[in-house]
Parts: C-alpha cells; sequence; structure tokens
C-alpha cells in the first residue's frame, strides 16, 4: 500500500499548486471582489451501483463521504480545486453485501455562473478525475482485501449551489476501472466497475 500512499500525497500537491496557482496570479493584477482560493469541509451520502456484464447479481446500497476541499476560484467564472474524502461505499455483489472504504483525491475543474460575491447565490458545474486509494474491504465481518484493487480511478461530473459559506451539490463518478483484483471469492462475476451517485453539502471556512 505504500506506493499508493505515495501517489496520494503526489496527486494532493499537485491539485493545490494547480488551485492556488489562478487565485495568486488573479490577486497579483487587481483587486478581488473576495479570496478566490477557498478551503472547506463537505459530507454527504454516495449510492453504489456496481456495473457488469453479469447482471442480476449487483444491487446499490447507501455509503457515506466526507473530507476536505481547496480550491473553488470563486472570483473566476472558472477554477481548478481538490479534495480529500473518506470516502465508503456499500454494494451487493452476487448475494453478498459488501463495504469499501476509500481515501479520495478528486480534482474538480469547475465554471460558475451567478454572484461573486459570498453573500450572493452563486451555482457551478464541475468535472474532474477521482482517484480511490482503497485500504479496507469487508464482506459481512470478513476482510476481503486481496479480492479489491488498491487504486480506483474515475470521471466525475456534478452540479451545485452556493450562497454565504455554504453550498450543496449532487456529483455523479462513472469508474473507468475494474475493481477487483480477483472474483473468486464472490461468485465469478467477471470484471466490476462502480458508479457512484452523490449528494453533499458544503462550508466554506474563509
Amino acid at each position: 500500500m505504500q506506493i499508493y500512499r505515495r501517489v496520494m500525497i503526489a496527486l494532493v500537491a499537485v491539485a493545490m499548486v494547480l488551485a492556488a496557482a489562478p487565485a495568486f496570479a488573479q490577486g497579483a493584477g487587481q483587486a478581488q471582489v473576495n479570496s478566490g482560493f477557498g478551503i472547506g469541509a463537505l459530507g454527504g451520502f454516495t449510492w453504489t451501483q456496481p456495473s457488469t456484464d453479469d447482471v442480476g447479481v449487483t444491487e446499490a446500497k447507501a455509503g457515506y463521504v466526507f473530507g476536505l476541499w481547496f480550491g473553488g476560484n470563486r472570483d473566476s467564472r472558472a477554477g481548478l480545486g481538490a479534495e480529500v474524502n473518506y470516502l465508503v461505499k456499500k454494494v451487493s455483489l452476487a448475494g453478498q453485501d459488501q463495504k469499501l472504504t476509500y481515501l479520495q483525491v478528486f480534482v474538480p475543474f469547475d465554471v460558475r455562473f451567478g454572484y461573486r460575491e459570498k453573500n450572493k447565490p452563486n451555482g457551478y458545474i464541475v468535472v474532474g478525475p477521482n482517484f480511490d486509494i482503497n485500504f479496507k474491504a469487508q464482506s459481512g465481518d470478513n476482510s476481503v482485501d486481496d479480492v479489491y484493487g488498491g487504486l480506483g480511478i474515475g470521471l466525475t461530473v456534478g452540479a451545485g449551489v452556493e450562497a454565504a459559506r455554504v453550498g450543496a451539490e449532487v456529483r455523479y463518478s462513472w469508474g473507468l476501472k475494474n475493481a477487483l483484483q480477483t472474483d473468486e471469492n464472490i461468485g465469478t462475476i467477471g470484471d466490476v466497475k462502480f458508479n457512484t451517485l452523490s449528494v453533499v453539502f458544503k462550508v466554506r471556512f474563509n
């Protein structure tokens, strides 16, 4: 798992630098409506649907997510950010309930519309890659860490609104990589990709 921790640290560092750059560059050239570089927290619910060629053996279940976000250049119509999340996905595969715990790095590019002032409503759409580092997998009370791969990759799109220091967002992530290392312990169902619908609530610290 050491290699995945290193990947995560590198991705977070790069994402934070890219997120900060537009705000710093804009601040050097003109007065700001408000600080574009934001820091905040988020939390919400997830519904993960496994995708496999063997239809009828999967079932979506509810999980949850919480974490920290950075960036979100509100002074501009577009910006780059980063999130570091604790993500729990729950699914049923071949009649077996699975709980997977991830450390997720999401790198969203957002396009904004509406007012730029913090105390007025602002809407946005987001798109970007997510990298899910799996550090725990369970089937019931049993560990199935050897069944699942260490790193998941997805593409996430979403839309949200923000007013004052709070916001809400709906997003959907398509899994781009087989989540399994082996399917021998869960009924030989072939490749599985996780598609996740999330509803998150956000608060801005600055």
